[in-house]
């Protein structure tokens, strides 16, 4: 399509023949940065840095989600849930 012939590329690797395999993506430095995260870095350091990239929940109320995770991590309680609602229909919720 010519109209595509000038378009920008967001994906850096588009067009790679590997790109489906999972060993492709990992020597690409694919999961480097959960790897770091895991090895490297303390739960608290990983909150604060989701909250320092002001990441927000699509919600009404627009909540910082390192908040979310921050208040669930100082429960007292044993067992701790984080839920992810990943499918969201309403449209409001895009606009």
């Amino acid at each position: 399509m010519p109209e595509f012939d000038t378009s920008y590329r967001v994906l850096r690797r588009r067009g790679e023949p590997d790109v489906r395999s999972l060993d492709a993506y990992r020597r690409a430095g694919g999961y480097a940065a959960l790897e770091t995260a895991i090895r490297e870095q303390t739960p608290e350091q990983i909150i604060q840095q989701v909250i320092d990239a002001k990441l927000r929940g699509r919600g009404g109320a627009g909540r910082l989600t390192g908040e979310k995770w921050r208040i669930v991590r100082n429960m007292d309680d044993n067992q701790k849930y984080v839920i992810c609602n990943a499918y969201d229909a309403d449209p409001r919720a895009w606009a």
